[in-house]
């Protein structure tokens, strides 16, 4: 019984005295596992041993974001971008929380400053004018979708995005060639086959429509 006891005061110990890169890299591989509850743990004792480490309040907000908790996740980026203001990759996760908290106007704003920071992140074009779509600034969204194909002509999301933007303003034809980018990289994606016959059905109505006003 004494061993018993004895090996729990060990197992103690070595919890009180784990290192800050103890609990950061055992947050990451927890994290990369998909165990978000432990992952959350060891994260929050990272950031006490080390309130300063901008990564550690990063990742305690990713996992906080995978969990839901979207408030607490943008308050974990909040204390990352005060250490570190110019991670595009802080803004961007910060304007992904927001997005999903429904803040739609400060997401938008996050994501221009990740922008800023580093206009040459496809995500962070795709995710803005994804928000902007939220907000019916469909001008907008087709904007930010067509920059995010400048720097990658594959992104199925980016060229998804850009035909439903193109068939909110009426531009079916284009909508319809967008959805069939996604549909030759991949021929199986449910929503571009759906999004496509859509805005089939809505130009062969547009078309006839037309024909009985000539």
């Amino acid at each position: 019984m004494q061993s018993s006891r004895n090996g729990l005061v060990a197992v103690d110990t070595l919890i009180l005295t784990a290192s800050f890169d103890y609990w950061f890299e055992l947050g990451n591989s927890l994290l990369d596992r998909c165990q978000y509850t432990k992952a959350i743990d060891a994260f929050n004792h990272a950031v006490r041993l080390n309130a300063d480490s901008a990564a550690a309040w990063h990742q305690q907000g990713l996992v906080l974001y995978y969990l839901h908790q979207y408030e607490a996740a943008i308050a974990s980026f909040d204390r990352a971008i005060a250490i570190n203001p110019n991670n595009a990759a802080f803004w961007g996760n910060r304007g992904n929380a927001l997005d999903n908290a429904d803040r739609l106007q400060d997401a938008v704003i996050s994501y221009e400053r990740s922008i800023k920071i580093n206009p040459k992140i496809p995500l962070a074009w795709l995710n803005k004018g994804i928000t902007l779509g939220k907000l019916a600034l469909h001008e907008e969204a087709l904007a930010c979708f067509e920059q995010a194909l400048t720097l990658n002509l594959n992104c199925h999301a980016a060229w998804l995005n850009r035909g439903i933007a193109l068939a909110k303003l009426g531009r079916y034809k284009k909508a319809i060639a967008s959805f069939d980018r996604v549909l030759e990289m991949n021929p199986n994606h449910y929503l571009a086959s759906y999004n496509r016959s859509l805005a089939l059905e809505n130009l062969q109505r547009y078309r006839k429509t037309t024909r009985n006003f000539v």
